[in-house]
């Protein structure tokens, strides 16, 4: 809550936000107060806009579902741009999921391993209130592709809580699917 928003919402105000359910949310796609068009997302019960893609971001990202597509030998599925359901507040949509599911809803916590937003002009957003929110969820691994520095900043779930690692040079590899590996060369 940057700005003004920050200074009427506070204890002291009487002021709140009433905040939306992630089934509120889908209801409001459903019943088309929301288009499928609109880029949005539902944090913390808001409705954030997301950032603009532009052609290095989406190249990233084609580049990432091949890399995931190729490797997974039926063992998880690809999310690309889908909404993720986390706790009863928030249905992200990361760039990129891997996940282990048959069903045909929005993944959960319990079955995504790897969540992977490609970001730009959002970075601050990624690492602070994304992170924090799939650092919650115990989502045991998250990527931050930052396309301004050409890094990777790598979340992994230790004791609870994420630890970071930047790589700029060399390959990755999903901890939850060792083998699976991404070329950072390749990927920049």
């Amino acid at each position: 809550m940057p700005g003004i928003i920050e200074d009427i919402v506070n204890k002291e105000s009487g002021v709140s936000l009433r905040r939306l359910t992630t089934d509120e949310y889908d209801q409001l796609g459903e019943t088309g107060i929301l288009h499928e068009e609109e880029r949005v997302e539902l944090i913390e019960g808001l409705i954030i806009e997301m950032a603009p893609v532009g052609d290095e971001h989406e190249d990233i990202v084609d580049r990432l579902n091949r890399v995931f597509g190729d490797q997974h030998r039926g063992r998880y599925r690809v999310r690309v741009s889908g909404p993720i359901r986390i706790a009863d507040a928030s249905e992200p949509q990361p760039d990129v999921t891997l996940y282990e599911s048959d069903s045909r809803r929005h993944p959960v916590p319990e079955e995504i391993r790897l969540v992977i937003e490609v970001a730009d002009s959002s970075v601050p957003f990624d690492t602070g209130a994304k992170k924090a929110i799939y650092e919650r969820a115990q989502i045991p691994e998250y990527w931050v592709i930052e396309l301004p520095t050409k890094q990777v900043r790598i979340y992994r779930l230790v004791d609870g809580g994420f630890v970071e690692e930047v790589r700029r040079i060399g390959s990755i590899n999903c901890q939850a699917f060792p083998d699976v590996t991404v070329d950072l060369q390749e990927l920049f």
